[in-house]
């Protein structure tokens, strides 16, 4: 009969997740992970892998835990009213005194010493995203709201191009105050 797991799962990829999202992948060690995840080596390697199983878990833990909760008002309101939500959700998160950023873009700037599963998890994710953004812009086109002259592969381009770069601008203390002003921007764009 085997043992049953002394931990929380979903605490250690919390811990995991925090400290990657803090450090980078790569200046995060294993045994800063030990230490604060709270799991011995034996059980961390047992349960993920090594390093990179771990980053790979934590990623895909990140992306349904924060992420698809972000993404989900262009889903559930595929037209302007969805797109909006989620434009009101980034100047919420790039706003926030504690951004950090995103960990899947984090994950972009650290692809030559993340594994090839980590970056492939990131690139599905932004793949995803740029096909909900369409269906959304599409479904605006259809109402009206955003003219049909414009080129609706061309406009999820531009919002994933935007959303990836607020990733970096958000960071920065002093362009925050100039974030709601560059989502006006970006919605009179769409709309004219």
């Amino acid at each position: 009969m085997g043992r049953t797991k002394e931990y929380d799962r979903r605490g250690v990829l919390n811990k995991a997740i925090s400290v990657f999202w803090k450090k980078g992948y790569e200046a995060t060690s294993m045994s800063e992970l030990i230490k604060t995840t709270g799991l011995n080596s034996a059980s961390l390697y047992k349960e993920f892998g090594n390093k990179e199983g771990l980053y790979e878990t934590a990623l895909e833990d990140y992306r349904e835990r924060e992420l698809e909760p972000f993404i989900r008002p262009l889903i559930d309101e595929p037209n302007m009213n969805g797109i909006e939500t989620f434009l009101q959700g980034v100047i919420k998160n790039a706003t926030n005194p504690d951004f950090k950023g995103c960990l899947m873009m984090n994950t972009l700037a650290e692809q030559e010493v993340v594994s090839a599963g980590a970056i492939r998890r990131v690139e599905k994710f932004c793949t995803r995203l740029e096909t909900i953004l369409e269906g959304a812009i599409r479904g605006a086109q259809k109402s009206g709201e955003i003219p049909a002259k414009k080129d609706p592969v061309a406009l999820a381009h531009y919002l994933l191009c935007l959303i990836q770069g607020m990733v970096l601008y958000g960071r920065v203390e002093d362009h925050k105050r100039h974030i709601e002003a560059v989502i006006r921007t970006v919605k009179q764009t769409l709309v004219t």
